[in-house]
């Protein structure tokens, strides 16, 4: 199973690349996808990384501003995918507070990250340390612009999508470009194969050039006899 994957993983990357492009679309025309993507998210991350998380903190005070941060993450994705069951395509009335909680979380993460990493000499590395210094800085900013437009946001959506979709098509092209050369090489194994076979001596060829060869030995033995005179 993991090599049928493996060999026909350009074919998902192909696939993943036209879906990710579909919801980036989505997101820019149906403005209501926006809260059940970003709710979604929110859920997710706040339930799928509490357990770990806290079971790898040391720290006591860290592991409740950690618990209490999954908590509010989880909190404000019901909120979101709540906003858009009820309201619907009249979801744009509620773009202040869209803003207001997407900003909010950012900068709770990013927050929290530093209390954790300054103040409580908790574990990190660059690649954290930057990715959250911009979290801040956009969860400060959208909460000062008092939220955003969806258009805005659909937009940034699918620029991300299209450039993912970018990465995905490129790898997915190497990918069956080894898939197509694997099979050529293939093909020519089996070739070399069929030629070996057909040249090869068969055990009937094999018996009868021994017996030639044996016969030849007699016949020379004879030859290089001495002859007996009367």
């Amino acid at each position: 199973m993991k090599q049928i994957f493996k060999r026909y993983l350009w074919l998902f990357e192909f696939i993943g690349a036209a879906i990710i492009i579909g919801v980036g679309l989505v997101c820019k025309f149906v403005p209501v996808v926006l809260y059940f993507i970003v709710g979604t998210i929110f859920v997710f991350m706040g339930l799928f990384r509490i357990i770990p998380l806290v079971k790898t903190t040391e720290d006591k005070f860290l592991k409740w501003f950690y618990a209490g941060e999954m908590i509010i993450e989880v909190a404000a994705g019901v909120v979101l995918i709540v906003l858009a069951i009820k309201k619907g395509n009249d979801i744009d009335d509620s773009k202040a507070l869209f803003g207001y909680i997407v900003g909010g979380i950012l900068y709770l993460h990013g927050f929290v990250y530093f209390l954790g990493t300054s103040l409580r000499k908790d574990v990190t590395t660059f690649l954290p340390f930057l990715a959250n210094i911009i979290l801040l800085t956009v969860g400060t900013w959208i909460i000062a612009s008092k939220g955003f437009t969806l258009s805005t946001l659909g937009w940034v959506i699918l620029a991300f999508a299209i450039l993912s979709a970018g990465f995905i098509v490129f790898s997915g092209i190497k990918n069956y470009s080894s898939y197509r050369n694997e099979l050529a090489a293939k093909r020519i194994t089996e070739n070399v194969k069929v030629e070996d076979t057909k040249e090869a001596p068969t055990s009937d060829q094999i018996e009868i050039e021994k017996e030639d060869e044996t016969n030849s030995n007699i016949d020379g033995d004879n030859d290089n006899a001495p002859e007996v005179t009367a």
